[in-house]
């Protein structure tokens, strides 16, 4: 913290050393050792006093007085100041450790001074000779050292007693005390400090006000007593002298903090005094700042409460107000303390920074300065100390932290509020949000089941809050338990089943059930706010959004019914619903009628009616109207949309549904507009989803129309993780190539792709079939095609699949793709023979090619390199385990193809090495302008880790043949047999299975 007045204390001190040399260049003479000694003592007197003095240096200015006047640098004539000199910079050095709260340090020096002035002997012998020959001057010199003396031995027992006083040791105390005002009675400190001492204790409590009058009438120019006595006729219930007291010692000092403090308890309108005592120059008039800020925050100003709490929290009586020494008349006697049976006083904390810290977070938070509201509720957590903090500050800091995204530290610190009070609101809301954070970030890196965890420890405390009947509960934390319930329907069926039913063949209603009752829970909370909203007493706008969530949920739950049908086969006929769109408007919708999504898509339509209802330009419910009314009315479908967009230009999700809406309606001028507003309203995968949907929707797309659309779904995966980008790349990069068997980037992406998509709980019949169809397709590639079991036992695996839902199954759509499935592998199997065959060419026309190409490089000129094509090209055009599969071939043919299988095996290698890498990448696959739209991705797919140990393995296998070049003339094994080693152990690593590193390591 900076400090409030500016250190005038070294320039000061620099001034008078210059001006002390000049006098002394002027008398033609040296300064003296006295005089250069009385300049630093008061230098750093000046220093201590300061707020934020520099104390370090303080203290070795006291050291090096005390240093210089103990080794006798001064003359004989200065004995009779080294003992009161010394004191003085002792007392100094007390005050400094009594300001940081060493009071064990302050008493040890107190004592050192009580010791050494208390041996001090007035002598006259010890005057300088010019000053003992002359009466006058002897008497008056005497007569000043006995008064410095006794104002040093005063110091000395104040500061013990103040030092005593900190560690709570008051019968001491009081004995060092009363010794100081028997020596001087009217000494009006030492009056004042024993007045403050009876005000400490129950037992001297009355005696105080005699000791305070006595030290105000012997200096009516303090503040000090005129404000204890205000607090002294506070505690006895004299309201009116008490004020009149305080008035007194705001009169004298305007920034008294006892003073000042105690009119404010009893003043309401107390800006002036506050107003004076901010613009009086001291270090101790927080207390004003303080009030001025509270007073701005009440009025709405952010700007001027912010700038007055920094200003209390610089001064001294509210950053440092422990080691004041009035700090426990802060407050009133009532409040700051408690009296036991014993008569002894236990202090309470005055914990005032700690209070204003946190009312500068929420200026901070209010001014939108995150950042600076997070520090300084951190400051106020550190300036708790040992105490426990306050549960309001910690609901204020997580709201903070949760507003800058610090979603796992806000939940963190609202548990730690619930675990003291489990039905404190405050903190019940912010964790729910933050958890609803957490939630979506597990949602979005697939860990569904912690997403699951996140919301039902929510929902716990929520219901904990809810289930209070003592306190009155928001309708906002009904509306986040339901909105905790309605995200469930984002996450997979599975999560919510018994993990004893996950692989059993449940029937479908067994299956959708625990979803659903999930997501119909959110349902009753939306229900729950609607029914009391009389006794909340919603506005319009705010029923609008609980019948905007209520509808909102029953579309989830109607998405989620119709999910299930369509993945099942359960479609049946068309059918109508007439709903009343207004007093005089009804309409009938045709619709296909799911057996458990009809009575959903009807309560949705409702609920966004009754939303518009209460609030007419509500665009959430337009929007969602719109989105529902897409499965029945298209046309009008679109007009909501429209309308919503005309309230709400900036609503992505509106310009999402417009845009996927033309797409299905094939209006694709309309969805280009719809898609080039949504990229500028928001970064949103849908862009380049419906991009990729209007390539594919071409009449007859080309493979450079779908090399193009799997560019565009490519692009959407670097925005998030969406699953419609996940299966439409899925499928749109196996048709951009020609053989997808001479493809293996192509076939690992879309193996990756559809497991991922998978994965985030999308499985059906197709994507069943779809995933046995690359299984074989790998199969193929290995040249396992003799070996159809596999293939054999994927077919009976679907029949069993399509016999287990026959009857909940009305649709011939899986049984087409089953007989489309059996006819492709029935070619397989039955040109096993043939297509061996074929292989076995194709293996000898790639030896041939690679023969060719060795000759073709001994024969190239470097002029040649140029016109080559990129290396990155030829690696692609390369499958690694095709190229490992004609190693095998190669080695079983005899060693004298081993040369050849050990180049073909390290070109497989590098072939898989790149791709794990990630530097082979995808190029654009067209130059006009609508492709310079999509951003070539960078191919990120992972490798099987089997094939890479396998390329390896074959790698340093096939170079051990000769083990005589594997160890030198010792017998030890050569540099090429310790790589070969170190690469057979690196294969281990990454595939512990390997057998060929297993049998070449002996182990």
């Amino acid at each position: 913290m900076a400090p409030l007045l500016p250190r005038l204390g070294g320039a000061t001190h620099a001034s008078a050393s210059a001006c002390l040399q000049a006098t002394a260049k002027l008398s033609c003479r040296n300064v003296l050792p006295l005089e250069q000694i009385l300049s630093d003592l008061t230098a750093a007197d000046a220093e201590a006093r300061l707020p934020g003095g520099r104390q370090e240096e303080t203290i070795k200015s006291y050291q090096g007085i005390v240093v210089t006047i103990c080794e006798g640098e001064i003359e004989r004539s200065l004995a009779p100041l080294d003992s009161i000199l010394v004191v003085r910079c002792h007392v100094g050095l007390g005050d400094l450790a009594l300001s940081r709260g060493e009071a064990i340090l302050a008493e040890k020096h107190g004592r050192i001074a009580l010791e050494r002035i208390e041996g001090y002997v007035d002598d006259d012998g010890d005057l300088p000779p010019n000053v003992a020959s002359n009466s006058l001057l002897r008497t008056v010199l005497v007569h000043s050292l006995k008064v410095l003396r006794d104002a040093a031995l005063q110091s000395a027992r104040n500061l013990v007693a103040s030092s005593l006083i900190q560690s709570n040791r008051m019968d001491a105390a009081h004995k060092y005390l009363w010794a100081a005002v028997q020596a001087v009675p009217q000494d009006h400190d030492a009056l004042l400090a024993l007045g403050s001492f009876y005000l400490r204790r129950a037992s001297t409590f009355s005696q105080a006000q005699r000791q305070l009058l006595m030290s105000a009438k012997s200096d009516p120019s303090d503040a000090d007593p005129f404000a204890l006595l205000g607090l002294w006729y506070e505690e006895k219930g004299d309201i009116k002298r008490s004020e009149g007291c305080f008035n007194k010692a705001l009169i004298l000092d305007p920034a008294h903090p006892v003073a000042g403090r105690g009119l404010l308890r009893f003043v309401n309108d107390a800006h002036k005094s506050c107003a004076r005592a901010a613009d009086h120059t001291s270090s101790v008039n927080g207390w004003a700042w303080a009030f001025l800020g509270q007073e701005a925050e009440a009025g709405g100003d952010d700007t001027l409460s912010l700038t007055c709490y920094q200003q209390a929290l610089f001064c001294s009586d509210v950053a440092h107000a422990k080691v004041e020494f009035f700090y426990q008349f802060y407050t009133s006697l009532q409040q700051g303390w408690k009296i036991d049976n014993c008569g002894t006083n236990v202090s309470l904390q005055i914990r005032e920074d700690v209070a204003l810290w946190t009312k500068l977070g929420g200026c901070y938070h209010r001014l939108g300065k995150l950042s600076a509201a997070v520090q300084a509720y951190t400051e106020s957590f550190v300036a708790c100390g040992h105490e426990a903090p306050h549960l309001e500050m910690l609901c204020d800091w997580a709201q903070a932290e949760l507003s800058m995204g610090m979603h796992d530290e806000a939940y963190e610190k609202c548990s730690t509020v619930l675990i003291t009070d489990p039905t404190n609101a405050k903190a019940a809301h912010v964790a729910g949000v933050g958890a609803l954070a957490l939630a979506r970030r597990c949602h979005g890196e697939g860990k569904y089941s912690m997403a699951r965890k996140w919301l039902e420890d929510a929902i716990d405390i929520l219901n904990i809050v809810i289930t209070d009947s003592t306190k009155e509960i928001s309708p906002s934390i009904y509306k986040l338990r339901g909105d905790l319930y309605t995200f469930g329907a984002s996450l997979p069926y599975y999560v919510f089943l018994d993990p004893r039913d996950e692989n059993m063949r449940l029937p479908m209603k067994d299956v959708l059930q625990p979803l659903l009752q999930f997501v119909q829970e959110g349902y009753q909370s939306y229900a729950d706010v609607l029914e009391a909203a009389d006794n909340f007493k919603l506005d319009d706008l705010e029923r609008a959004v609980a019948w905007a969530d209520m509808g909102i949920n029953c579309f989830f739950q109607l998405r989620i019914s119709e999910n299930f049908a369509q993945k099942f086969g359960r479609i049946s006929s068309n059918s109508s619903i007439t709903l009343t769109l207004s007093a005089d408007v009804s309409k009938t919708f045709l619709c296909p009628e799911f057996s458990t999504a009809m009575p959903f898509l009807k309560s949705s339509i409702i609920a966004f009616l009754s939303s518009l209802k209460h609030e007419p330009h509500y665009a959430l419910a337009w929007c969602g109207l719109g989105t529902v009314l897409a499965r029945v009315d298209p046309l009008l479908a679109q007009h909501c949309l429209c309308r919503s967009l005309q309230l709400d230009k900036s609503n992505h999700i509106a310009w999402t549904n417009m845009s996927m809406l033309l797409v299905e309606e094939g209006q694709w001028e309309g969805a280009e507009e719809a898609l080039d507003a949504l990229t500028q309203v928001a970064d949103s995968p849908i862009c380049w989803i419906g991009r990729g949907l209007l390539i594919e929707a071409k009449a007859s797309p080309s493979a450079l129309d779908y090399a193009t659309a799997a560019d565009a779904y490519r692009s959407a995966l670097q925005v998030s993780k969406h699953s419609e980008a996940l299966l439409r790349l899925a499928m749109t990069c196996r048709r951009a190539v020609r053989d997808i068997m001479k493809e293996y980037s192509t076939r690992l992406e879309c193996n990756n792709s559809l497991q991922t998509f998978i994965g985030m709980g999308n499985r059906n019949m197709g994507l069943l079939t779809m995933e046995n169809l690359l299984k074989l397709e790998e199969e193929m590639a290995r040249g396992n095609l003799q070996n159809t079991d596999i293939l054999k036992r994927s077919i009976q695996k679907l029949e069993d699949c399509l016999e287990s839902w026959k009857g909940e199954v009305g649709s011939q759509y899986m049984i087409e793709i089953l007989d489309a499935v059996k006819s492709c592998l029935a070619k397989v199997s039955g040109v096993g023979s043939e297509t061996e065959q074929k292989i076995t060419e194709t293996n000898i026309i790639a030896q041939e090619d690679k023969s060719n190409e060795t000759n073709e490089q001994k024969n190239h000129s470097p002029d040649d390199e140029k016109e080559e094509d990129n290396p990155s090209d030829l690696v692609k055009a390369k499958d690694p385990i095709h190229l490992l599969h004609q190693v095998k071939l190669l080695v079983q043919e005899g060693t004298n193809h081993y040369s050849q299988a050990q180049s073909m095996a390290s070109e497989a290698y590098t072939i898989l090495h790149q791709h794990l890498m990630g530097t082979v990448t995808t190029p654009p696959q067209r130059s006009d302008d609508e492709s310079s739209q999509l951003s070539s991705a960078q191919a990120t797919n992972p490798v099987d880790a089997h094939f890479l140990a396998e390329a390896l393995a074959l790698v340093y296998w096939l170079c051990d043949d000769d083990e005589d070049e594997n160890r030198d003339e010792a017998g030890r094994p050569s540099e090429k047999g310790m790589h070969a080693c170190l690469c057979l152990q690196r294969t281990l690593l990454i595939d512990p299975g390997n057998a060929l590193a297993v049998a070449a390591l002996n182990l």
